[in-house]
């Protein structure tokens, strides 16, 4: 009973409410009546919407918007590519104009030519040239390429041209704002942005055209001022006031089917609805329209979205004042709103009081939610945002709830860092300073900027030097100087806009040196890239190297490697020898001390790998025996170049000509020794056949003979004291009479042999003799001791002669000849010791058969073996010695002189 009395009370308060509002409608005038809906949208049809629409989107986003659009709003639509086509005659949106338009959205393809988008502009605001308050003009233009209309890339140019330098003035001086959507990263962003900027509009790109559905819906709400119930969770409630309502509900693919549930509890759904019911099922939402509806708590039964909607058609209305699109960070944003009946104020007190309107923002993860204060008129309310310190989409929602009725206004905003951006770099030796304007924020042609140094009162202007660009250059004088900016122009929306901009030039700094030595070279057949850093100069740590290879044609691909550090300061990569004599290129990134990047690029010519020299001399066995080492030890071994097919082919034709050089030395030594033994025995005969010959009475006593040469051989290497030799008794026995002169060997003239004689060969007999006789010493007057001592001399001289050359390894050693002579005076006992005594005389024929003994041996031994070129050759000296026995022959004794 007592909820039943709270109803009767409830509706009469209602009654009154509504009895105050229809009072108040008639004292309204017709300048206060509301701006109606004029919009017109413009869909691409080209060919490329094939790939960024392959569904064909387009017309389910069209057909979400046709359903949405109020009676009284009036609304057009065009298709373009090449040529422009009215697919819809604009015309109030009622249900026969509903109908028609969906048919013809379902006409949209993608099979057009280019994307006049100059003619689709021109040519649908035909009748648009003026302004007209009476009507709120709004242009949803879709798109996903650019201004192409024809081959010619300059036409295409001008046309764009004309479409900001003339279209865009034109349509903004009447009143038009101009909504782009982008629909593909190909698209031209920045003149769809520059057309919704500075026409105060909405630039929306999209990535997937299955966004194009919430997109039209955003659209739709910004050029078209709608009532909305607000949703709390899937609940809404219904007043009297509402005459029609249309909820909109978005469902995922394979979704369970939407329901809805009346305040009664009973439902319906799409197939089977009630007759004051229309309901369009389509891909991706449902739209259902009811008229009347009854009042109290509706419900859906589906998947909640925050994007689903509840708009009605009702004399109660709340609207929210022009709210900009784009907005800074930390700007104050005032929020205005009013309550309407019938087009009026609500101006009744009593009603006004019971009504609370508040504001609700969402920007990034913060939520705010604020009341909005009664203004100073009736019906009117106001608050003011601050603190917008985060950056992106920020949504708001104004809700006004009075005890029978919940009204709902939603709105985008996008919230963006200062609008101005200051950089300073250094450039031919001087400052530039350069300002980029945010062109989403504020209006072509009203920014202004001016500089002003901290100790000058004068300013002066900064110059635009490209779209969006401002631009001011300063000299190194300036360096280290304080300025400050100050810049005025008008954001979107025509709001004010005032800042300033501070700075200072940077100090003078130090000649800048490279801190890194870069060099390559040769290593062991590869070529090794280093680095070398100067220390202090750049961060730890944040040097990074990379080089980079060219291609070689039909070898190498072009590649990049890093270089790695191998100790502190040192960088390291090795390079094949492929890339020898090429040019690389090393990138080094990095941090100075003072915080600078540093960022450098090299170039390198990599060095030519040098192949190892192969290549044989013909010297002297001594000489390669001693050479050989040196080249071995003297080269190392990582400096020579390594062909191992060069050294196994030279090592085979090594051995080759060693085996078979070997083979042929074999062979020539075995035949030599078979012709000397012959000539041995060929000398032996001679030998024989002579000495029986030889006459005895015009020889020369051999006694005497033996006792000049053992005297010569005694004066050299006498025997030491104490010898009990039993060939030196027998020299005693031998040793001549008192009587016999004796010639000492001091007096003897001696030989003169210069070093270059003894280096070319061994003095000879005959040289000693011709010595002699140039002495003034005539042969033929020397008696027989005479004639001895020049055969010690003789021997002597040809003795040290022969010790003092060098005889090769494979030669017979004359040492061992003068060993021979040696012992044959030895046996012979006629040597003479170092005091000079004489020695004993011996038998003539013992000592002839000692001698003969002797000579034989020695012609053996100087046979077998081989002189070099530069030694004496034995056969002269058999030679001397013949034509000196000849000669002693020829001199008559001291007993025949007698």
């Amino acid at each position: 009973m007592r909820v039943s009395n709270k109803n009767i009370t409830a509706s009469r308060l209602t009654g009154l409410i509504i009895l105050g509002l229809s009072l108040m409608t008639a004292s309204l005038s017709a300048a206060e009546q509301e701006a109606k809906t004029d919009l017109r949208v413009l869909v691409d049809v080209s060919g490329s919407m094939k790939q960024n629409d392959p569904e064909n989107l387009r017309r389910t986003a069209l057909r979400l918007l046709i359903g949405l659009v109020p009676e009284e709003a009036r609304v057009g639509m065009w298709s373009f590519a090449q040529y422009v086509n009215m697919q819809v005659k604009p015309g109030f949106a009622s249900k026969a104009w509903k109908k028609n338009a969906r048919n013809e959205a379902d006409k949209i393809h993608s099979r057009g030519l280019f994307t006049n988008i100059e003619a689709t502009l021109d040519k649908s605001t035909w009748d648009w040239r003026k302004p007209d308050t009476a009507w709120n003009r709004h242009l949803i233009l879709l798109t996903d390429g650019q201004v192409d209309v024809s081959k010619d890339n300059n036409k295409n140019t001008a046309s764009r041209d004309r479409i900001l330098k003339e279209l865009l003035p034109k349509l903004k001086a009447a009143g038009v704002k101009i909504h782009t959507v982008a629909l593909s990263k190909n698209a031209d962003h920045d003149l769809l942005r520059t057309l919704a900027t500075e026409s105060d509009a909405w630039y929306e790109p999209v990535e997937t055209a299955e966004g194009l559905q919430k997109v039209f819906l955003r659209l739709f709400e910004k050029s078209t001022p709608t009532d909305n119930l607000p949703l709390d969770g899937n609940r809404f409630e219904v007043d009297k006031s509402i005459e029609d309502m249309t909820v909109l509900v978005f469902h995922a693919k394979g979704a369970n089917a939407t329901r809805v549930i009346r305040p009664d509890n009973s439902s319906f759904q799409h197939g089977q609805i009630p007759n004051n019911v229309a309901w369009h099922h389509d891909k991706g939402f449902d739209l259902i329209t009811v008229h009347k509806p009854e009042a109290g708590s509706w419900s859906i039964d589906a998947e909640m979205d925050p994007d689903n909607r509840v708009q009605v058609v009702t004399n109660l209305k709340l609207r929210v004042g022009d709210i900009p699109n784009n907005i800074l960070k930390g700007e104050a944003l005032d929020i205005h709103a009013e309550l309407k009946e019938n087009e009026g104020l609500v101006s009744n007190k009593q009603i006004l009081e019971l009504v609370d309107v508040d504001i609700v923002s969402k920007l990034a993860s913060a939520t705010n939610d604020l009341s909005m204060q009664p203004a100073e008129k009736a019906g009117t309310y106001s608050v003011q945002l601050n603190g917008l310190d985060e950056t992106g989409a920020m949504e708001l929602t104004v809700r006004a709830t009075g005890p029978t009725f919940r009204r709902e206004s939603r709105h985008s905003v996008r919230v963006h860092e200062s609008p101005l951006h200051l950089d300073i770099s250094e450039k031919d030796g001087g400052f530039l300073i350069t300002v980029a304007e945010n062109q989403e924020l504020i209006q072509s042609g009203t920014l202004g900027l001016t500089l002003s140094l901290d100790d000058e009162t004068v300013p002066s202007a900064i110059t635009r030097s490209d779209t969006g660009t401002w631009q001011a250059s300063l000299g190194q004088e300036y360096a280290g100087r304080h300025f400050t900016i100050e810049a005025t122009a008008s954001l979107s929306g025509d709001r004010p806009f005032e800042s300033q901009l501070h700075g200072q030039l940077p100090e003078p700094e130090a000649p800048f040196v490279d801190p890194l030595t870069i060099w390559a070279e040769e290593h062991k057949g590869e070529i090794i890239v280093q680095v070398l850093e100067m220390p202090n100069v750049l961060q730890t740590g944040t040097l990074d190297l990379k080089l980079q290879l060219p291609e070689i044609a039909e070898l190498k691909m072009a590649e990049t490697k890093q270089i790695l550090q191998v100790e502190p300061h040192l960088w390291r990569l090795p390079i094949e020898p492929d890339y020898a004599e090429t040019e690389v290129t090393i990138q080094a990134n990095g941090h100075l001390l003072n915080g600078k990047p540093y960022q450098l690029e090299h170039k390198l010519t990599l060095p030519v790998i040098r192949q190892p020299e192969v290549s044989q001399q013909l010297e002297s066995p001594a000489e390669n025996q001693e050479e050989a080492p040196k080249t071995e030890a003297g080269t190392p071994v990582e400096k020579q170049g390594r062909n191992w097919l060069v050294i196994t082919i030279s090592l085979v034709i090594i051995n080759a000509l060693i085996g078979v050089g070997g083979f042929f030395a074999y062979r020539y030594w075995k035949r030599r020794d078979h012709q000397v033994d012959d000539e041995l025995g060929e000398q032996e005969e001679h030998a024989e056949k002579t000495a029986s010959n030889e006459p005895e009475e015009e020889s020369i006593s051999f006694d005497e003979e033996v006792d000049v040469i053992g005297a010569a051989s005694a004066s050299e290497a006498a025997p030491p004291a104490g010898d009990d030799k039993p060939g030196q008794n027998f020299a005693e026995e031998r040793r001549p009479q008192p009587d016999t002169p004796v010639v000492d060997l001091n007096e003897v003239v001696e030989t003169d042999v210069d070093d270059q004689d003894q280096d070319n060969g061994i003095p000879t007999l005959t040289d000693t003799a011709d010595t002699s006789s140039e002495a003034g010493t005539p042969v033929e007057n020397i008696d027989d001791d005479a004639v001895a001592d020049e055969w010690a001399a003789a021997l002597t001289e040809s003795a040290d002669a022969e010790t003092e050359a060098e005889a090769p390894a494979e030669s017979s050693d004359d040492d061992a000849v003068a060993d021979e002579w040696a012992a044959a005076l030895a046996e012979s006992g006629d040597a003479e010791t170092e005091a000079g005594a004489p020695a004993e005389s011996s038998d003539d024929d013992a000592v002839a058969d000692e001698w003969a003994a002797a000579l034989a041996e020695s012609g053996d031994a100087e046979t077998e073996a081989e002189a070099p070129a530069e030694s004496s050759d034995d056969d002269a000296v058999a030679d001397e010695w013949a034509a000196a026995l000849a000669e002693a022959e020829s001199v008559p004794s001291g007993e025949d002189k007698k």
